[in-house]
């Protein structure tokens, strides 16, 4: 499956230059998120107003570990709202604390010091119930921290830290980085390797179970080294076909990612199978002349593509 997303990637962004670490890491949101809940600050870090807000194309986020924290200042609602309002803090925290940011650590600390948890929350919460989306601010009227390069920096060091690192706090200081080793993905060798790369949570180390190779954390640069390479395409590839909603289809209340298997030299080609796979992807039914258009069948792609028109 890895292979087919280095793949989808290639496809998908060819043409488009060189993307950098944090185009590619960035997950963004899927787009049944087209409004979101801004908590204001000016620029001493004094609080504001909960704002409304349509979805952007520039929002760059990625999701944190479940008790953790997400580090671009973003946070999707789920559960309760305290609990995404003291998420949003502890990226707060996290952005303070850490050197990367040091250009903003002024802003970030009024920003805490006024940070009043409990009356953010049942702030959010009033502006849900009165939620009009007659009454959504412009793009221009709010700077989200996330526009801020250097906390886009630190997503990309923050996620590069947890594939190279033990979750939690066993073992807390041991490396899963190894040099000179061969990436399982795309078969370089003499590569720096990370041991921990879990973006499609194919693959984890905190469940004893599921570890092939045994339960030994300093097995995983071997059972599943991943190059920085890797993990930057992968990760776009997937963020295009899964969070994008490219190339996913629901079935029977499932949610499941469709893949093309057509591997070919000729690029007009890849992206004919890619722009068919999009095209089909939502025709979901239970007629049998139908569910094949949701198979990543060979023979079918390549029938398609010897019709005329």
């Amino acid at each position: 499956m890895l292979e087919r997303l280095l793949e989808v990637n290639q496809i998908a962004h060819s043409g488009k230059g060189d993307p950098s670490l944090i185009d590619q890491l960035n997950e963004g949101l899927p787009p049944a998120y087209d409004y979101g809940l801004a908590v204001c600050f000016d620029d001493c870090g004094g609080y504001l107003e909960i704002k409304l807000t349509r979805g952007r194309s520039d929002v760059i986020y990625m999701s944190g570990p479940p008790m953790g924290c997400d580090p671009t200042g973003i946070s999707k609602f789920g559960g309760k709202v305290e609990n995404v309002v003291a998420r949003l803090k502890r990226s707060l925290q996290a952005l303070a604390a850490s050197p990367i940011t040091k250009d903003i650590h002024p802003l970030l600390s009024g920003i805490l010091e006024n940070y009043d948890q409990p009356e953010i929350a049942a702030q959010v919460k009033r502006k849900l119930e009165e939620l009009d989306t007659k009454a959504v601010c412009r793009s221009e009227d709010i700077h989200p921290l996330y526009l801020e390069k250097c906390v886009q920096e630190y997503m990309v060091k923050d996620a590069l830290r947890r594939y190279s690192s033990i979750p939690g706090k066993k073992q807390k200081g041991a490396s899963l980085l190894s040099d000179n080793r061969d990436c399982s993905v795309c078969g370089s060798q003499g590569k720096l390797v990370y041991g921990n790369f879990s973006r499609l949570k194919c693959y984890n180390i905190d469940k004893r179970g599921m570890i092939s190779g045994g339960f030994d954390y300093g097995k995983t640069v071997a059972n599943f080294p991943v190059c920085l390479e890797c993990i930057g395409n992968v990760s776009a590839g997937f963020t295009f076909a899964y969070t994008k909603e490219n190339l996913t289809f629901s079935l029977c209340g499932e949610r499941y990612l469709l893949l093309p298997t057509v591997t070919v030299k000729d690029g007009e080609m890849r992206e004919f199978v890619l722009e068919t796979i999009q095209r089909e992807k939502n025709r979901s039914t239970l007629k049998s002349d139908i569910l094949k258009h949701i198979t990543n069948s060979e023979k079918e792609l390549l029938q398609a593509a010897a019709r005329p028109g």
